[in-house]
């Protein structure tokens, strides 16, 4: 069974590729600092459909991508916890 990608790794990466500091892709995707960092390390993983659709073209990556990412996440912690 190959690894499941979850959103802080998919979005750190994707950030990476395009050269951006965490700064600045917070001021393309037109939010905070603090959340696109919380979001990256794995602290909120609920992102709302704007946030997705905002991260999806900033990024140039899927929105169906940044979804599954997501779920796989919730579901890591899920079973992190049990």
């Amino acid at each position: 069974m190959s690894r499941r990608e979850l959103l802080g790794e998919l979005l750190r990466n994707s950030r990476a590729k395009k050269g951006l500091s965490l700064r600045a892709a917070a001021e393309v995707i037109g939010t905070g600092f603090a959340h696109l960092c919380d979001m990256e390390n794995g602290n909120h993983i609920n992102p709302t459909a704007r946030t997705i659709e905002r991260l999806s073209a900033a990024y140039g990556i899927g929105k169906l991508r940044i979804l599954k990412a997501a779920i796989n996440s919730i579901e890591a912690r899920s079973h992190a916890k049990a």
